[in-house]
Protein backbone atom coordinates (compact mmCIF):
# COMPACT_ATOMS: atom_id res chain seq x y z
CA UNK A 1 0.00 0.00 0.00
CA UNK A 2 1.12 3.49 -0.78
CA UNK A 3 1.41 6.22 1.70
CA UNK A 4 -0.85 9.17 2.00
CA UNK A 5 0.88 12.23 1.04
CA UNK A 6 -1.29 15.49 1.08
CA UNK A 7 -1.64 18.09 -1.58
CA UNK A 8 -3.56 20.35 -0.03
CA UNK A 9 -5.24 20.82 3.65
CA UNK A 10 -8.46 19.59 2.01
CA UNK A 11 -7.27 16.66 0.13
CA UNK A 12 -5.34 14.05 0.66
CA UNK A 13 -4.00 12.22 -2.23
CA UNK A 14 -1.82 9.21 -3.77
CA UNK A 15 0.54 9.34 -6.91
CA UNK A 16 -0.17 7.14 -9.70
CA UNK A 17 2.64 7.22 -12.26
CA UNK A 18 2.59 11.00 -13.33
CA UNK A 19 -1.09 11.90 -11.85
CA UNK A 20 -2.29 12.25 -8.42
CA UNK A 21 -5.05 11.18 -7.38
CA UNK A 22 -7.64 12.38 -4.68
CA UNK A 23 -8.71 9.67 -2.54
CA UNK A 24 -10.35 11.53 0.86
CA UNK A 25 -10.82 14.97 1.51
CA UNK A 26 -10.62 16.30 5.24
CA UNK A 27 -14.14 18.13 4.58
CA UNK A 28 -16.12 14.26 3.86
CA UNK A 29 -17.54 13.65 7.41
CA UNK A 30 -20.45 12.32 6.36
CA UNK A 31 -23.17 9.89 7.48
CA UNK A 32 -23.65 8.36 10.60
CA UNK A 33 -22.34 5.37 11.74
CA UNK A 34 -22.78 2.69 14.63
CA UNK A 35 -20.09 2.10 17.27
CA UNK A 36 -20.02 -0.32 20.12
CA UNK A 37 -18.20 0.59 23.25
CA UNK A 38 -16.20 -1.55 25.09
CA UNK A 39 -15.70 -2.68 28.65
CA UNK A 40 -12.32 -0.23 28.94
CA UNK A 41 -14.73 2.54 27.23
CA UNK A 42 -12.92 2.71 23.77
CA UNK A 43 -14.28 2.83 20.60
CA UNK A 44 -13.23 2.60 17.19
CA UNK A 45 -13.28 5.52 14.10
CA UNK A 46 -14.47 3.52 10.99
CA UNK A 47 -12.34 2.14 8.68
CA UNK A 48 -13.03 4.59 5.82
CA UNK A 49 -11.72 7.44 7.56
CA UNK A 50 -8.60 5.93 9.61
CA UNK A 51 -6.08 6.91 6.76
CA UNK A 52 -7.41 10.36 7.16
CA UNK A 53 -6.73 10.46 10.28
CA UNK A 54 -3.59 9.26 10.24
CA UNK A 55 -2.18 11.99 7.57
CA UNK A 56 -3.74 14.62 8.58
CA UNK A 57 -3.45 14.35 12.18
CA UNK A 58 -0.97 11.76 13.03
CA UNK A 59 -3.25 9.41 14.16
CA UNK A 60 -4.29 12.34 16.77
CA UNK A 61 -7.79 13.44 17.65
CA UNK A 62 -9.09 15.41 20.26
CA UNK A 63 -12.12 14.77 21.87
CA UNK A 64 -14.25 17.02 23.73
CA UNK A 65 -18.14 17.84 25.36
CA UNK A 66 -19.95 19.28 22.97
CA UNK A 67 -21.09 22.62 25.00
CA UNK A 68 -24.63 22.82 23.01
CA UNK A 69 -25.81 19.37 22.29
CA UNK A 70 -25.78 16.26 24.20
CA UNK A 71 -23.19 15.19 22.44
CA UNK A 72 -19.35 14.80 22.14
CA UNK A 73 -17.09 16.87 19.58
CA UNK A 74 -14.38 14.63 17.52
CA UNK A 75 -11.78 16.70 15.63
CA UNK A 76 -8.61 15.65 14.17
CA UNK A 77 -6.25 17.76 15.94
CA UNK A 78 -4.89 20.90 13.77
CA UNK A 79 -8.71 21.46 13.22
CA UNK A 80 -9.45 21.38 17.04
CA UNK A 81 -6.22 23.85 17.32
CA UNK A 82 -8.13 25.84 14.75
CA UNK A 83 -11.00 26.38 17.06
CA UNK A 84 -9.47 26.44 20.33
CA UNK A 85 -7.25 29.37 19.25
CA UNK A 86 -10.82 31.13 17.78
CA UNK A 87 -12.20 29.68 21.19
CA UNK A 88 -9.76 31.43 23.33
CA UNK A 89 -9.72 34.64 21.52
CA UNK A 90 -13.21 36.12 21.53
CA UNK A 91 -13.68 39.50 22.30
CA UNK A 92 -14.33 40.29 26.01
CA UNK A 93 -14.02 36.91 27.07
CA UNK A 94 -12.27 37.64 30.82
CA UNK A 95 -15.93 39.88 31.37
CA UNK A 96 -18.24 37.95 29.83
CA UNK A 97 -18.87 34.42 32.21
CA UNK A 98 -20.87 33.12 28.94
CA UNK A 99 -17.46 32.93 26.84
CA UNK A 100 -15.40 31.95 29.59
CA UNK A 101 -17.68 29.04 30.48
CA UNK A 102 -17.71 27.82 27.54
CA UNK A 103 -13.64 27.66 27.16
CA UNK A 104 -13.41 26.04 30.34
CA UNK A 105 -15.74 23.39 28.85
CA UNK A 106 -14.54 23.08 25.58
CA UNK A 107 -11.13 23.51 26.47
CA UNK A 108 -10.41 22.83 29.84
CA UNK A 109 -13.02 18.75 29.45
CA UNK A 110 -10.78 18.70 25.45
CA UNK A 111 -8.01 15.51 25.40
CA UNK A 112 -5.80 14.90 22.77
CA UNK A 113 -6.11 10.88 22.17
CA UNK A 114 -4.17 8.85 19.58
CA UNK A 115 -5.93 5.43 18.13
CA UNK A 116 -4.35 2.01 18.57
CA UNK A 117 -3.35 0.21 15.60
CA UNK A 118 -7.02 -0.83 15.75
CA UNK A 119 -8.04 2.58 15.24
CA UNK A 120 -9.66 2.47 18.46
CA UNK A 121 -9.76 5.48 21.42
CA UNK A 122 -10.34 5.44 24.86
CA UNK A 123 -12.83 7.74 26.01
CA UNK A 124 -10.82 9.51 29.23
CA UNK A 125 -12.59 8.87 32.50
CA UNK A 126 -12.90 12.68 32.92
CA UNK A 127 -15.34 13.23 30.09
CA UNK A 128 -17.25 9.71 30.83
CA UNK A 129 -18.50 11.55 34.30
CA UNK A 130 -20.25 14.21 32.68
CA UNK A 131 -21.09 12.42 29.70
CA UNK A 132 -21.80 8.38 30.79
CA UNK A 133 -21.57 6.05 27.31
CA UNK A 134 -23.97 3.28 25.99
CA UNK A 135 -22.84 0.40 25.00
CA UNK A 136 -24.27 1.69 21.67
CA UNK A 137 -23.02 5.46 20.68
CA UNK A 138 -23.57 6.81 16.72
CA UNK A 139 -20.71 8.78 15.06
CA UNK A 140 -22.54 11.26 13.41
CA UNK A 141 -20.02 13.10 9.95
CA UNK A 142 -19.98 17.19 10.61
CA UNK A 143 -17.86 17.75 7.56
CA UNK A 144 -14.54 18.32 9.26
CA UNK A 145 -15.41 16.91 12.44
CA UNK A 146 -17.56 13.84 14.17
CA UNK A 147 -20.33 14.39 16.81
CA UNK A 148 -20.68 11.02 19.44
CA UNK A 149 -23.90 10.24 20.58
CA UNK A 150 -25.71 8.02 22.74
CA UNK A 151 -28.08 5.98 20.57
CA UNK A 152 -31.05 6.87 22.89
CA UNK A 153 -30.28 10.52 22.93
CA UNK A 154 -29.70 10.56 18.91
CA UNK A 155 -33.01 8.89 18.47
CA UNK A 156 -34.49 11.15 20.55
CA UNK A 157 -33.17 14.54 18.40
CA UNK A 158 -34.15 12.86 15.09
CA UNK A 159 -37.89 12.67 16.72
CA UNK A 160 -38.07 15.81 17.55
CA UNK A 161 -35.94 16.76 14.22
CA UNK A 162 -38.81 15.36 12.53
CA UNK A 163 -41.84 16.01 14.50
CA UNK A 164 -44.41 17.91 12.44
CA UNK A 165 -44.26 20.95 14.97
CA UNK A 166 -40.49 21.50 13.96
CA UNK A 167 -41.72 21.18 10.36
CA UNK A 168 -43.16 24.67 10.65
CA UNK A 169 -40.81 26.79 12.50
CA UNK A 170 -38.47 28.48 10.09
CA UNK A 171 -35.33 30.71 10.29
CA UNK A 172 -34.08 33.20 8.59
CA UNK A 173 -30.83 31.38 8.24
CA UNK A 174 -32.41 28.55 6.44
CA UNK A 175 -34.72 31.07 3.90
CA UNK A 176 -31.90 31.00 0.93
CA UNK A 177 -31.46 26.60 1.21
CA UNK A 178 -32.85 24.89 -1.30
CA UNK A 179 -31.69 21.01 -1.06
Amino acid sequence: MRKLTPLSKLNIVVPSGNKWWIVASLMSFRGNYALSVDAKGRMAIPKKFRDVVAVESNNAIVLTIDVSKKCLSLYLEPEFSEKEEQIMNLKGAVQNPIVRDLQRVFVGLAHTLELDGQGRFLVPKSIQKFFPLEKSMVLVGQMSRFEIWRETDWDAFLAEAFAEESGNETTEALDDLVL
